[in-house]
């Protein structure tokens, strides 16, 4: 696919949606049918041109249910490979209540009576429910998004209205508005959005582009500021960060009363649940200050990572959302030191990853996907949360500069792009001259995580460290301790912290300064707990008192302590 122009106009009373998609494909090889993902759509017609002539006025429709995909057979005609072809599907589909698809949501009024608002959530494999599409990540193609509504209601979508203009409804007969965008950039059917509804919003025009909040009637759209402009600096700073403009004409951040998750990445049109997008800076906890902010960061850093630079395909899910998450952080930090972030991130994610993963039930954070349908299981706290902690971990290993100028590296190569996960390791090998590839594969395609046991000689000031892998039941048999994991070390010792010493092998030696004083896995941004004896159990809790120890430190020891307990 090259383009699909997509005309929707939904029907409030009969939840309903009339379409027409116009597909311009370029034909790969010769074939006498094209098959298009379709769900809960009623094909209406459909024809079929070539090269500007008509090939076929009635090809014959057929739908797979197990595959999600219909079939159009052009008897007997055959598209010659090379040539350009274009599909005209009409069709009318489901304004469900699924929240998946163009489906409908709906919110009170001031008065007490009660509103619909159509929107979409179409990650990841429901784009198919809106209209007939090649539904997969690595299929981009550009979008131009038409919406038919009543005069009094907002119409958006990715990009920003090319023009306005009275028509007739093919549904009623009625007077309304066609609302049409501009074309986008190439991207992914997961992340075309569009919204038909009575909204309200807030502007800022800090930004090099318009930046927007809206939010429908019954809230206070006053409580969008606090994100409004939050996203007005943070995008500032990733064009910084990143060292690429952000490419939409516009950013829109919508509060949608059902949502299923906390927010939708969609590129120029982010969807939110409303509690993660609008805030009362009055009365509202300084935990829910920081949660907004998390997922507000969160989803503007998938503008550039996810959106401009996609994933091939839905086992590389985990990097894209862990690297939202571990930017979201990262821009906290800068945007609020006295928040302290990254000390939460020791007592809160690396705790969750640490936990789940030491469950024989685990899995390893990349996992081969076969079918569409497996995606949602795949994805859980581990994918998230343990992916994360792997790019806090190597971002910690060759410095955040440099890491962010692999990712600076990675996003200029591949933008509009799709890529795999090797993609990202290769240019962070480029810029820092390490093998990250090999450091990885152990972290993200085996299970588990180990437990370093620390013994001391203070004859010779050295160490000996042994991993084995950690289970929480304590049973950990031979053939599960097979994994040999690159451990970096973080010694902390009275000289600050050695970030490249590195436990390769089964167990090994290293020399120290001085066994007065160190610890292992400085600030805990390696994913592994350490055993001590109790002797040094002791000294590290007077080191503490001495003030020797971070809060990340302390936090991960008692945590770690626990778990070995």
């Amino acid at each position: 696919p090259r383009h699909y122009h997509v005309t929707l106009e939904p029907d409030f009373n009969k939840l309903t949606f009339d379409g027409t998609v116009l597909i311009d494909l370029d034909v790969a090889q010769e074939s006498s049918s094209i098959s298009l993902n379709t769900l809960e759509l009623d094909i209406h017609s459909s024809k079929l041109s070539a090269n500007g002539q008509t090939v076929d006025h009635a090809p014959k429709v057929s739908f797979h249910e197990p595959t999600q995909v219909t079939k159009f057979d052009f008897n007997g005609d055959v598209l010659r490979k090379g040539s350009q072809a274009q599909l005209e599907i009409k069709f009318t589909g489901q304004l469900n209540d699924k929240m998946a698809g163009f489906y409908r949501s709906t919110y009170k009024r001031d008065d007490g009576s009660e509103g619909i608002l159509a929107c979409t959530q179409m990650e990841a494999t429901d784009c198919r429910r809106a209209f007939p599409c090649f539904d997969e990540p690595a299929l981009k193609a550009k979008f131009t998004v038409t919406l038919i509504a009543d005069k009094n209601l907002t119409c958006l979508s990715n990009m920003d209205v090319a023009k306005e203009e009275q028509v007739q409804s093919t549904m009623s007969g009625a007077t309304k508005k066609a609302v049409h965008f501009n074309t986008s950039p190439l991207m992914s059917t997961y992340l075309v959005a569009f919204i038909v509804g009575e909204l309200n919003y807030v502007e800022s025009t800090k930004f090099r582009v318009p930046v927007r909040v809206y939010a429908p009637p019954g809230q206070d759209i006053e409580h969008g500021r606090f994100s409004l402009d939050l996203a007005v600096r943070t995008l500032d700073f990733y064009e910084k960060v990143f060292g690429i403009e952000f490419p939409l004409p516009k950013m829109d951040q919508v509060a949608i009363p059902d949502f299923a998750q906390g927010a939708m990445e969609n590129w120029g049109l982010v969807t939110y649940r409303v509690v993660d997008l609008l805030l009362d800076e009055k009365t509202s906890s300084a935990a829910t200050k920081e949660r907004v902010a998390e997922v507000v960061q969160h989803e503007l850093a998938h503008q550039w990572f996810g959106n401009l630079v996609t994933m091939d395909w839905w086992e590389g899910l985990w990097l894209n959302e862990g690297f939202a998450t571990w930017t979201s952080w990262y821009s906290a930090n800068v945007f609020y030191p006295e928040w302290k972030v990254w000390e939460n991130y020791v007592t809160d994610n690396l705790q969750s990853a640490l936990s789940l993963d030491s469950l024989r039930s685990s899995h390893p954070i990349e996992v081969p996907v076969k079918r569409a349908d497996e995606i949602n299981q795949i994805f859980d706290a581990i994918s998230y949360s343990k992916g994360s902690c792997v790019l806090r971990m190597v971002s910690t290993y060759l410095g955040e500069e440099t890491f962010l100028e692999g990712v600076r590296r990675y996003l200029k190569k591949h933008a509009y792009g799709n890529t795999q996960t090797g993609d990202l390791w290769a240019s962070l090998s480029e810029v820092s001259g390490k093998n990250i590839q090999e450091i990885m594969n152990a972290w993200t395609k085996e299970v588990g995580y180990p437990v370093l046991t620390v013994t001391e000689n203070g004859a010779d000031s050295s160490i000996h460290v042994k991993q084995n892998r950690f289970l929480r039941t304590g049973d950990t048999k031979p053939e599960e301790d097979k994994t040999l994991y690159p451990v970096f070390l973080g010694l902390r010792t009275k000289d600050g912290v050695d970030g490249e010493i590195a436990l390769t092998e089964r167990e090994k030696d290293f020399k120290i300064p001085s066994t007065d004083f160190f610890k292992l896995n400085a600030n805990h941004t390696g994913i592994f707990r350490t055993s001590y004896s109790p002797a040094r159990l002791e000294k590290l809790g007077q080191a503490a008192k001495d003030g020797l120890l971070s809060v990340e430190d302390r936090a991960g020891m008692i945590a770690d302590a626990g778990a070995l307990a």
